[in-house]
């Protein structure tokens, strides 16, 4: 049934949507793309991640995370640690990629993830996900329904 559908956002519930809307774009660097109201929607490449404030007063986050694909996982910890940000531990080298995690002001757990390259042995394991992704950024560049050229 949703075998041709795009997740097209995913929201993540905040104690201060002040202070989490200034982490996700000006030390994440995500591009607002609206506040209607009490809610922000943030552009994050492939998907739009909304903050919303806690529907009954602020919890825990529990049970999900997000995975920011970046081609030097490196360089990006290094950026954010110089911006201040949690990070937790150091680098770890998966089968799958080179990974680090950090969190936001509340406390979601965040990745950011290095593929490996096309002429790593490991990247077999994940050359489906890499195609996979490629489809996706084509399929964002294409024109909107509707739109002009």
């Amino acid at each position: 049934m949703l075998g041709d559908s795009l997740l097209a956002a995913v929201w993540l519930y905040t104690a201060d949507m002040e202070r989490a809307a200034r982490f996700y774009t000006e030390t994440l660097g995500l591009r607002s793309i609206g506040e209607p109201g009490h809610v922000t929607h943030l552009d994050a490449g492939n998907i739009r991640l909304s903050l919303h404030p806690w529907p009954d007063g602020p919890r825990e986050p529990v049970g999900s995370f997000l995975v920011f694909v970046v081609e030097d996982v490196e360089a990006g910890a290094a950026e954010l640690r110089r911006r201040g940000v949690d990070v937790r531990g150091e680098i770890q080298e998966a089968p799958f990629g080179r990974i680090v995690e950090f969190r936001d002001p509340d406390g979601h757990e965040l990745y950011l993830f290095e593929l490996p390259r096309p002429d790593s042995p490991e990247f077999e394991q994940v050359a489906p996900i890499v195609e996979q992704y490629g489809r996706l950024r084509a399929r964002l560049q294409e024109p909107a329904p509707g739109s002009r050229p």
